[in-house]
């Protein structure tokens, strides 16, 4: 441990969470970077290999698949591609607040803050790419996905410190 200021840092943790959080903000921005046709062409790959395994799995091959089907099915899965990826980020940026603090709040507060308002800049950034649009509701659904990350954060710091009081009472 090192400490500055009063406060305990785990450097390595830090820098390791750190570093994934990097990381999901570089995939973040090179996924936004793509135009507009780039990125459904990619949406739709996703969605056919998804949807028709699904297809398969659930026993329709002789069936064509409904156009309203394939259509929810896209929206589905992009809208839980946002959800997941913010989700990813808050959790990599709560982990790396861990690392230097263990109030609950500011573990909290820091992930939710961080991965809305990445997904906010994100969504901004997209209204200058060809092709592409900020969505005020994909921004929520970064939220969402940041604010469940941040809580099951707090979830896990708060089962670490109960573990180590129950190591340490014994």
């Amino acid at each position: 441990m090192v400490y500055i200021d009063k406060i305990k840092i785990a450097p390595k943790p830090f820098f390791i969470w750190g570093l994934a959080a990097l990381i999901v903000m570089s995939l973040i921005f090179l996924a936004s970077s793509q135009q507009g046709d780039e990125s459904g062409e990619l949406s739709l790959w996703v969605t056919d290999i998804t949807v028709g395994t699904v297809w398969r799995i659930v026993g329709a091959q002789g069936e064509e698949m409904p156009d309203g089907f394939a259509r929810v099915a896209e929206f589905t899965i992009r809208k839980a591609a946002h959800f997941a990826i913010y989700f990813m980020l808050a959790f990599c940026v709560g982990n790396a607040v861990r690392a230097l603090t263990p109030k609950k709040s500011t573990v909290f507060w820091v992930a939710l803050i961080w991965g809305s308002a990445y997904g906010a800049l994100d969504e901004f950034y997209q209204t200058f790419i060809p092709g592409r649009v900020g969505i005020w509701y994909d921004w929520l659904i970064n939220s969402a996905g940041a604010f469940v990350a941040a809580v099951l954060v707090v979830k896990l710091l708060m089962r670490k410190r109960r573990d180590e009081q129950a190591e340490g009472a014994q």
